[in-house]
């Protein structure tokens, strides 16, 4: 659990102030802690309000510099970080069962090839989201065909047949790439991102995915796609997908054709057709609970009032994750949910109840997920 500190206050000059706290943010990421911050302007200084989410106590205003305030939220979790590497070396290596003996998968997100190792030492399971936007994001141009498959094969080849999801390009929105040069949108989050961009662009998608395809000769690789609204976007992908595997194949290139494509659901409209997507051709579910959130309930996750309003375990989010667990029931197909949330063992649970036994997070939070898991019982 995280200590009991829960709001934190900070003052610094103005001009180095968000600067340092999202380095402060960005460090805090290995001990599993996600930050988010609401900023007040004042007269010739930045007043920034962290929250500590899943912090307990009453909230406590904490005023100090930049290097007195790391130094003392570091020494606190280092000390979380002791403790889960205990943890960890008592739970890894045991099946993944709940305690009436129900077996469950337990993957890991990851944004890198070099987090292969993190998920190893965390006992993954498998990878149930590779972000592949890491290749845009750290190249000064389009990253080739051939620079894309070797990214991709490493990471197959360090899983060693584990099975590996990546997730096609998801960008625009807070991910914004200069040499794409997308148009500025006035609400950037509803507009052009993800497969909408890549629709949009069908040469970058058929390079993605034509070294997607030649990867999938070296492990056992799932691909899926992101920010799917409806049918058609569905079929359109597909008829890509169809288009470079013939190519793949007048180029004499070894590949599974058997590769498996997956919906991820981010978007309500999706998950309220989802039964239609099994009825054409796709392989596996994905519930994605970042995007599904803040499209259900209309509020960004990184603002002040989402503490409020950001429930990725609402009656409503509930209503729509059990429509896509019963399609894919249905349809025979797997179905698999990552996010933020089910980093945090008192969701996890909930979606355990809704049928779900397929969970994905991120390596520093599977212990503890792990462990609510294994203790578990399904009503």
């Amino acid at each position: 659990k995280h200590p009991p500190l829960k709001i934190v206050g900070v003052e610094l000059e103005s001009r180095r102030g968000r600067f340092c706290l999202l380095r402060l943010r960005w460090r805090l990421r290995r001990f599993g802690v996600r930050l988010s911050f609401e900023q007040q302007n004042v007269t010739g200084w930045c007043s920034f309000f962290c929250l500590l989410l899943g912090g307990k106590g009453k909230p406590g205003l904490l005023r100090a510099c930049f290097g007195v305030l790391q130094a003392r939220l570091l020494f606190c979790f280092e000390g979380i970080q002791l403790r889960l590497q205990r943890l960890l070396e008592t739970l890894k290596g045991q099946p993944n069962v709940t305690k009436d003996g129900k077996s469950i998968r337990i993957y890991c997100n990851i944004g890198s090839p070099d987090d292969v190792h993190a998920v190893q030492v965390n006992d993954g399971g498998g990878i149930g989201l590779f972000r592949s936007e890491f290749l845009y994001l750290n190249s000064p141009d389009y990253p080739t065909e051939d620079q894309q498959f070797e990214a991709y094969k490493k990471v197959l080849a360090d899983m060693d047949g584990k099975e590996v999801i990546i997730r096609t390009l998801d960008i625009g929105a807070d991910k914004q790439i200069g040499y794409f040069n997308l148009p500025k949108e006035d609400n950037p989050a509803m507009g052009m991102r993800a497969l909408r961009i890549c629709l949009n662009r069908p040469e970058i998608f058929k390079t993605q995915l034509r070294a997607l395809y030649r990867a999938s000769a070296f492990g056992n690789l799932g691909i899926m796609f992101p920010m799917v609204t409806n049918l058609e976007d569905w079929d359109e992908a597909m008829r890509l997908v169809a288009h470079c595997r013939q190519l793949l194949r007048e180029r004499g290139e070894e590949f599974d054709p058997n590769t498996p494509f997956g919906v991820m659901f981010g978007v309500p409209s999706a998950c309220l057709t989802a039964e239609e997507f099994v009825e054409h051709g796709c392989n596996f579910f994905v519930i994605e609970t970042n995007d599904l959130t803040q499209y259900t309930h209309a509020v960004d996750r990184d603002i002040s009032i989402a503490e409020r309003y950001y429930r990725p375990a609402s009656h409503a989010m509930k209503k729509l994750i059990r429509m896509v667990v019963e399609a894919a029931r249905e349809g025979g197909i797997p179905v698999t949910i990552c996010g933020s949330a089910v980093g945090n063992p008192a969701n996890t649970l909930q979606y355990l109840q809704l049928g779900l036994r397929s969970f994905s997070v991120s390596p520093q939070n599977l212990i503890e997920v792990k462990k609510a898991l294994m203790n578990a019982k399904i009503k």
